[in-house]
């Protein structure tokens, strides 16, 4: 535990670098979908207790993947993509 705490930031960049290969060469396996939120959306510290900043953030995020996957969760096609404020919300126990 202590190593992943002390590394995370080197950890974090050797995913980003990871990422961005894969981002420049698809013929690259596993494939990989990055999806990201649009410019100036909220980025919330990593410790943020902001809740609204927090859920906004989400909601971007939600928003991207609902864009990148056509507004569906393909893990249930049927059901449309819940908004990112309620299962936050849900995830808190409010």
């Amino acid at each position: 535990m202590a190593r992943a705490f002390l590394n995370r930031a080197e950890d974090e960049l050797e995913v980003e670098a990871l990422l961005a290969r894969h981002a420049a060469d698809p013929t690259l396996t596993p494939h990989v979908l990055s999806i990201r939120s649009s410019p100036g959306s909220p980025v919330p510290s990593r410790l943020d207790r902001n809740v609204d900043r927090v859920a906004a953030a989400l909601e971007a995020g939600r928003a991207a993947a609902h864009a990148a996957l056509g507004g569906r969760d393909r893990a249930c096609p049927n059901r449309p993509l819940q908004p990112a404020r309620a299962a936050f919300d849900r995830g808190l126990g409010e």
